[in-house]
């Protein structure tokens, strides 16, 4: 009985341990989930992996130059069931990308929305939990 209570207690005491990690990666908090930016410009990158996907995409500056602006994406689980597979996107396809800004300020966030130069949109995230 006392090995049952015991073996209990460590299995209890193992699992919040375990699980504070995973919580703390599923943090938000980079973004700024009270503004939307678009930007349109070129896919130069699609990583479909797990634990996100990212996409990075060449956008045109004020200048005449151009940006890479990179964005975070759910897991490739969730993202298949709306929508989205690992040959969603192409380097050079032509993108506008709905998203929520890094608060920092750097040109990046957590993609929302992705249409593509033909108006077919690549799974809306927006209804995903974030």
């Amino acid at each position: 009985m006392k090995n049952g209570i015991a073996y209990s207690a460590i299995t209890v005491t193992a699992c919040t341990v375990l699980a504070v990690p995973a919580f703390a990666h599923h943090s938000y908090a980079m973004f700024d989930r009270e503004k939307m930016v678009t930007v349109t410009g070129a896919v130069t990158n699609f990583e479909w992996a797990a634990p996100h996907i990212y996409v990075w995409v060449k956008v045109p500056n004020a200048t005449g130059g151009s940006d890479v602006w990179g964005m975070e994406g759910g897991s490739p689980t969730s993202l298949v069931h709306n929508g989205w597979s690992k040959k969603s996107l192409a380097t050079g396809d032509k993108v506008t990308v709905d998203l929520r800004p890094l608060k920092d300020g750097r040109n990046g966030g957590y993609l929302v929305k992705i249409t593509k130069a033909d108006g077919s949109v690549v799974g809306d995230t927006s209804s995903l939990k974030e």
